[in-house]
């Protein structure tokens, strides 16, 4: 058993038979899924999301902290309200998302047609 903050693994056995496990679950699921359009989306704007994500839901946990008139940091133990704010994030992202590969291809297209 590995216990957090030490150094010893326990049954070296078990720790390489979970590991096994893991890998060939994640290989499983992977194959199970294949083409998920969703998550093609969010993977291939991955790096938009992470760099803009926390400015987006730092505001979002203020304003349903207010609306539903608790504390902000009472939303991060609660797993229900964690779950709207991420949800909340998700769909603001995904919309920035649109909008921002709306507005290059449109400019592209402007340029390509004054050429």
């Amino acid at each position: 058993m590995y216990l957090c903050g030490s150094d010893k693994l326990g049954n070296f056995g078990l720790f390489y038979i979970n590991a096994l496990i893991g890998i060939v679950g994640t290989l499983i699921i992977s194959i199970i899924i294949n083409k998920n359009e969703l998550l093609q989306f969010l993977g291939k704007n991955s790096f938009f999301i992470m760099a803009t994500h926390f400015p987006i839901r730092k505001p979002i946990i203020l304003i349903f902290s207010k609306i539903i008139n608790i504390e902000s940091n009472a939303i991060y133990n609660n797993i229900f309200y964690s779950l709207i704010c991420t949800f909340l994030t998700i769909i603001i992202e995904i919309i920035l998302i649109k909008l921002i590969n709306k507005t290059k291809f449109d400019k592209l297209k402007k340029g390509l047609a004054l050429e």
